[in-house]
């Protein structure tokens, strides 16, 4: 049986303090009939309330979690990467409602609409057709598609592949689904049966830059070979422009954009006069023409090396991004590119999380540090104890934020007072 799905209930928590279940019954519900798509890492806070390290819940999970959680009903949807299972939890009970296996592993957050759950699934070894050389794909071997869970019950609903050996992200728009891989376009399929209603060429391949969409109906996704941004009408299935990178060598076919009313902004790494040095840059882009409105400096590396890349996270007028060290936050003004504040953190996990007032990262040291999104001025820093952090960073979940370890370890803190 390619999916397994399982309705056998298994303690999720290890430890399950009495202050920790009353924090989790505030989690809130997202309503059935909500849509959920991917933001690339930046979320948004409630509130700028400091959390209290004696609030902070500390259950443990039977496996490491990587994978970004999604709210649904109350309860957390949770993928593994190593393992390829799908739970939904309960996280008051503290137990495991179903469990689905994938053919791979699970990487990025579901999206859902109407109670029906769309997963990618794939991985990023080296396919053997990549070692063997030619002109194949280097990204991804194994099975890779998509998966339609009812997220009710766990069942499949359908399943999809032809999107390319590589983990994709899908996002969900009236009804439809859009995902990108390695195959060069973009796939739309129908989110009822799985039928693939469009298919959008793209001539570059995406491999993590998953499709972002905004609240005015547009979609943009980042790719590589050729390095390119892209944004597409879902609606008439068109490529409205393509904009160039002729410089990049990394970074725009992994880093999922961020939108802020008439600016797209992404990063990528790009090539110096130094062949041993490369340069990681911001870059704002018109969301009507396409055009490059301004660039910003994150430093140089002698690694091209994207992963350190976050998606940049936008908010009051500011833009924050990890530096190419991967261990110092930048803030410039979202409209000139100009240089605002910087702040050392230590190595950083994942992309910098906003509230409008603070700026919220967690580090390799395992701590959640807090700063003034004005300012750049350090507000509070929190040990959670572990070393072991997963490379997603905070995720917004209801009113706490969750914290996911490759070791199993999880981190759910109350960010309302």
């Amino acid at each position: 049986m390619p999916f397994a799905s399982s309705s056998h209930r298994h303690p999720f928590y290890s430890r399950f303090g009495e202050l920790v279940v009353l924090s989790l019954m505030t989690l809130d519900p997202v309503g059935a009939d909500s849509t959920r798509h991917r933001v690339g890492g930046d979320a948004s806070i409630d509130t700028p309330v400091d959390p209290h390290l004696e609030r902070i819940g500390r259950p443990t999970a039977p496996e490491d979690v990587r994978t970004v959680p999604t709210a649904f009903a109350g309860d957390l949807l949770v993928g593994n990467q190593d393992s390829g299972a799908l739970k939904r939890l309960d996280p008051v009970s503290g137990e495991i409602r179903w469990q689905l296996q994938a053919p791979n592993w699970i990487h990025s957050d579901i999206a859902w609409e109407r109670g029906v759950g769309v997963l990618g699934y794939g991985n990023r070894f080296p396919s053997r057709r990549a070692l063997g050389g030619g002109n194949a794909e280097p990204f991804g071997s194994g099975k890779s598609g998509l998966l339609a869970v009812d997220l009710e019950t766990g069942e499949p609903v359908w399943h999809y592949h032809g999107t390319g050996d590589v983990m994709l992200t899908p996002l969900l728009h009236a009804g439809e689904v859009f995902a990108a891989g390695n195959d060069r376009a973009l796939h739309v399929l129908s989110l009822e049966d799985g039928r693939r209603t469009g298919l959008i060429t793209l001539g570059s391949r995406v491999e993590l830059s998953s499709p972002t969409l905004d609240d005015d109906g547009r979609l943009f996704v980042g790719a590589a070979a050729p390095y390119r941004l892209f944004r597409v009408d879902p609606t008439t299935r068109a490529v409205v422009w393509m904009a160039e990178f002729g410089e990049a060598v990394a970074g725009l076919e992994g880093i999922p954009p961020a939108i802020e009313g008439d600016l797209v902004l992404t990063t990528a790494v790009v090539a110096t006069s130094d062949p041993q040095r490369f340069a990681h840059r911001l870059f704002a882009l018109d969301a009507q023409s396409g055009e490059r409105r301004w660039s910003a400096s994150l430093g140089e590396t002698r690694s091209s090396d994207a992963a350190i890349l976050g998606a940049p996270s936008v908010a009051e007028e500011r833009v924050v991004a990890i530096d190419a060290a991967g261990d110092t936050l930048h803030a410039f003004d979202l409209r000139s590119g100009r240089a605002l504040w910087q702040l050392d953190c230590g190595p950083i996990r994942g992309a910098p999380v906003i509230d409008g007032h603070r700026v919220y990262v967690t580090t390799a040291a395992g701590e959640l540090l807090g700063a003034d999104l004005a300012t750049g001025e350090a507000r509070f820093s929190v040990s959670l104890g572990a070393t072991s952090l997963a490379s997603s960073g905070p995720v917004r979940v209801g009113a706490h934020l969750f914290v996911p370890t490759h070791t199993g370890q999880l981190y759910l803190i109350p960010m309302a007072g």
